[in-house]
């Protein structure tokens, strides 16, 4: 993954972020089909005012354009930083 990092740097507004798997409390998997709604920031554009890289956060469900295994997303598509706890996220 770091080969693509160093490929691709997002221009004006738009976040590069890894997909976060979501956190599973049982064993039974009903679908693994479900879009991951959270990623971690890697790479930002010159515009990219209120996250950062290494951040988490959560974005609409159709928002990202998939690049291989990452996802590209405008900032405007990013809706809040997960809290350090992982209990909350911080809305914009």
């Amino acid at each position: 993954m770091v080969e693509y990092i160093s490929m691709l740097k997002p221009i004006r507004d738009n976040v590069l972020l890894k997909p976060v798997e979501k956190e599973r409390t049982s064993t039974i998997v009903l679908s693994t089909e479900e879009e991951s709604t959270r990623g971690e920031v890697l790479e930002i554009g010159s515009e990219v005012r209120e996250v950062k890289k290494g951040d988490v956060v959560f974005f609409r469900k159709y928002a990202p354009r998939e690049i291989d295994d990452l996802l590209l997303v405008s900032e405007d598509d990013i809706l809040g930083i997960a809290c350090q706890d992982g209990l909350a996220i911080a809305p914009f």
